[in-house]
């Protein structure tokens, strides 16, 4: 777990928070795809909303994630025009995920992400390529996994276990930090992200 910095002459600012997920044989990887559906991965989710639709904050928010048979990889990537402010950016982040970690989602919120994320898969599924690229590692580690199945996990889970699976995945203690971009000063943009992380790692 690092942090780096780097300073680039190009016209934006990249920001990468990569957390331990989980791996292949850790049932919690099921709510993988929901988490990122509803966190960042649409114009609707929590990130996107705020960082770019109400802010104008950022070009893109998304995430990515990776599992294998023992560790997994999760990121949130962000990029913005090297004149907005990147301290503002990653607060709202922290704040965001650190309120769910606290809070968890509200019920109505809850099933409204629920409802659009399976109403999606269903329009997903159609694509015979996107279901076999979507689903085809589990079936290797889960012999009995059916898209049914899945459907049921991602149907039953609740807000207490979504604050579970939160806490576990967003631990700021076993986290890196990448940033790079258009930076005037290293050493105090070194200070005051590690100042952010820092903050955030007293709540927990």
């Amino acid at each position: 777990y690092r942090m780096t910095i780097r300073n680039m002459p190009i016209q934006q600012n990249n920001i990468v928070l990569i957390f331990k997920s989980f791996s292949e044989l850790d049932n919690n990887k099921y709510y993988i795809d929901f988490i990122e559906d509803f966190l960042a991965n649409n114009m609707t989710s929590i990130l996107g909303r705020k960082l770019r639709f109400e802010k104008g904050y950022t070009y893109t928010v998304n995430t990515s994630n990776e599992n294998y048979k023992h560790y997994g990889s999760f990121r949130i990537v962000v990029s913005s025009d090297k004149k907005k402010n990147i301290y503002d950016i990653l607060n709202i982040i922290f704040d965001s995920l650190s309120n769910i970690r606290e809070k968890g989602l509200s019920d109505a919120n809850l099933k409204k992400f629920k409802s659009k994320y399976l109403n999606d898969l269903e329009y997903l599924f159609k694509d015979r390529d996107v279901k076999l690229d979507t689903f085809g590692n589990y079936l290797y580690y889960d012999r009995d996994f059916t898209i049914q199945k899945y459907k049921k996990i991602i149907n039953e889970i609740d807000l207490e276990k979504l604050k579970i699976i939160f806490n576990l995945l967003f631990d700021y203690h076993k986290m890196s930090f990448v940033l790079y971009g258009n930076l005037k000063n290293i050493k105090s943009t070194n200070t005051k992200i590690y100042n952010i992380i820092k903050k955030h790692r007293k709540k927990f």
